[in-house]
């Protein structure tokens, strides 16, 4: 057995650390970046991807960039907010989200 492969013959990418010290989400998931491509590609289902302007946790340009990844995505960014933009516009959230569940219908 390979060093960096599982008992059942699974490729395990190594878990080095990146610049943050974090292992990275390919070594978390224990996939390949193309792999995850794949997954993304084949995607079909309506997807929203939801998040404020000034997120610190996840960067706002990682919610667009996986909104231009999907096919068909819908990006909403509530202004002034952050991790919580659900939490800082409720009524807006849940009237945005109905619309969406209410179009995917």
């Amino acid at each position: 057995m390979h060093a960096d492969e599982s008992s059942d013959g699974v490729i395990v990418p190594e878990k080095r650390p990146n610049k943050e010290g974090l292992p990275s989400a390919e070594a978390v998931e224990g996939r390949t970046p193309a792999q995850g491509e794949r997954r993304r590609d084949g995607r079909r289902q309506p997807t929203i991807v939801v998040n404020g302007n000034h997120d610190i946790m996840i960067p706002t340009i990682n919610s667009y960039n996986l909104s231009q990844r999907i096919p068909q995505a819908q990006l909403i960014l509530y202004p002034d907010s952050g991790h919580g933009a659900l939490f800082q516009f409720p009524e807006l959230f849940v009237a945005h989200g109905t619309m969406f569940l209410d179009a995917s219908a």
